[in-house]
């Protein structure tokens, strides 16, 4: 579905944390293109149901962060 909707995962598992609060449980990292991307994902009549389902076990918590340029390995 994600990539159905134009993103791919980057990361997704148990977070280890180094400094502050661990997460809750589970992250999930996607990359998409832009924001549209992302509504039309999370608008979706497949991710809404299969949200819904999800809901009865688990909270969710989506953030939308800007991506920066990405130049050669040494950066």
């Amino acid at each position: 579905m994600i990539k159905a909707n134009g993103g791919r995962y980057l990361a997704a598992g148990d977070a280890t944390t180094y400094v502050g609060e661990p997460p809750k449980s589970r992250v999930a990292i996607f990359v998409f293109d832009d924001l549209q991307q992302i509504q039309t994902w999370l608008n979706s009549p497949d991710y809404k149901a299969l949200r819904a389902v999800g809901e009865k076990y688990a909270k969710f918590r989506n953030y939308a962060v800007p991506g920066v340029p990405q130049h050669g390995s040494d950066h």
